[in-house]
């Protein structure tokens, strides 16, 4: 019998993260530190806590959230500057290239570019481990009305299908979508907003409200245009095309260093407090920080004060809180997001696996760039000769680096630029020093430089400024 099992666990409104159905909705929270981290239902109750008392615990509980950074760490870097994108056509018409740079400034009907839309996909991906985004120039998906499409020249657009909404996909082993059904929402008249499924298939597609199907068509492209994008490559399409991956596993660090917190908070709060122990009759043992045990030792001792050992709240918070943390950017490959003192090939070797991490989204991000475009010219007709190139400098230095623009620039570049990279080497180099010393060390550096900006005097000069004056 598992926690979940147990009627005193069910009654006091603990959720369950590791249930699949809550699978993405945890990761949501997680990122966001709402749902039950915010309302304090993703705290496991210990077996002997009364209700009111874990109550109390969930009102104090908060979080102190690393899987949001260590996500965004994931994705800004890749989009820190702007993609190239070079079209080869010499026999587009006008009026395709003006489709074309429509579609890259408005990919989705609501003005977003298609820039920004990639990277709220890659966001997304990385969230959920995962995450499919439909191309179409059909009112079939509740985003756009028929007006909409009028307005745009049926020009297609862009849906990104998160997995939340998805019930049912499966894949060839090239990683082709072969059918998807997945859940929107659309207005009814005298209704209101209500769930609709659609679904696709290399054949048709259809849209159904309560098992009634309300709209159907037959899919004259002859492929679901439905493309996935994961972080790294899905090694198997065919039995797991929402896999568990990272994030998951990141997402359950932080759940784990929730409910550690809220231990450590509890123990800070309610038991480290010192007691006061009053000799006399022993009275009814009442323990709390606003009253005294009573009966403590012989009649004729001295009052005193007993506490908790710390012993337990230092374990508890410098080895294990501490060392989760530490295992979430580790396991993340994002060590670069957190300052803290490691030496020289340390810091190199974190940032080889941060760069292999970010080389290997930013591929499967440029991989489905380039279907989303191929399909694109599908719709209007041409066979686009596209290719694309995001930015490889990810905005993270290392050691290395920093030598070579520093053996590059000496003799060119100001002083106070080579100053800062001299700095930089220090600190990589000479971990462990006191603040103190890093501090004379940087004065020493700074002097050292503006010497060499200091333009000398010529002897001759010197010389002559050193003689009397003659009348």
């Amino acid at each position: 019998m598992n926690y979940s099992e147990y009627p005193y666990y069910t009654n006091q409104g603990w959720i369950n993260p590791k249930n699949p159905a809550s699978r993405f909705t945890f990761l949501e929270d997680s990122y966001q530190g709402s749902g039950g981290y915010a309302t304090g239902a993703y705290l496991i109750p210990n077996k002997r806590e009364k209700q009111v008392d874990f109550e109390v615990r969930k009102m104090r509980s908060r979080i102190i959230n690393h899987f949001k950074p260590i996500v965004d760490g994931m994705v800004t870097p890749i989009f820190r500057g702007s993609p190239t994108r070079e079209f080869g056509n010499e026999d587009i018409t006008m009026s395709q290239a003006e489709a074309v740079a429509m579609f890259l400034s408005d990919c989705d009907g609501s003005g977003t570019s298609f820039e920004d839309f990639m990277k709220k996909c890659a966001r997304s991906s990385r969230k959920y481990d995962s995450t499919f985004v439909l191309i179409d120039n059909k009112a079939i998906t509740g985003y756009l009305t028929e007006a909409d499409l009028q307005e745009r020249n049926n020009l297609p657009y862009l849906v990104n299908i998160t997995p939340d909404r998805i019930v049912e996909v499966s894949m060839d082993e090239a990683g082709n979508v072969r059918d998807i059904q997945w859940i929107t929402y659309e207005i009814v008249e005298d209704v209101g907003k209500v769930p609709v499924d659609v679904f696709w298939s290399a054949t048709h597609w259809r849209k159904e409200v309560k098992g009634e199907i309300i709209e159907q068509a037959e899919n004259e492209l002859g492929f679901v245009p439905v493309f996935p994008l994961y972080p790294c490559d899905n090694e198997d399409y065919t039995t797991d095309p929402m896999p568990y991956g990272l994030s998951f596993s990141l997402a359950s660090i932080q759940y784990n260093l929730f409910n550690l917190a809220s231990a450590i908070n509890q123990i800070a709060e309610d038991q480290a407090y010192s007691i006061l122990c009053f000799p006399g009759e022993a009275a009814e043992l009442t323990l709390g920080t606003n009253n005294a045990l009573v009966g403590y030792g012989k009649d004729g001792n001295e009052p005193k004060f007993i506490s908790p050992d710390a012993g337990q709240l230092d374990t508890l918070y410098d080895k294990l809180f501490t060392g989760m943390v530490n295992e979430m950017y580790s396991t993340a490959s994002m060590n670069h997001l957190r300052t803290f003192q490691q030496s020289a090939d340390s810091k190199r070797l974190d940032n080889e696996r941060t760069y292999e991490v970010l080389i290997d989204f930013r591929e499967q991000i440029a991989t489905l760039d380039k279907k989303l475009i191929a399909s694109l010219g599908l719709y209007l007709g041409v066979d686009l000769e596209y290719s694309v190139s995001y930015p490889h400098n990810f905005g993270i230095k290392n050691l290395e680096q920093d030598i070579e623009v520093f053996g590059a620039l000496q003799g060119t570049a100001p002083t106070e630029v080579i100053s800062e990279i001299v700095k930089r080497i220090k600190n990589a180099s000479l971990t462990g020093n006191s603040p103190e010393k890093m501090e004379a060390l940087d004065l020493i550096i700074d002097n050292y430089y503006k010497l060499l900006n200091t333009e000398p005097v010529a002897e001759e000069q010197v010389a002559v400024e050193d003689e009397e004056p003659t009348n």
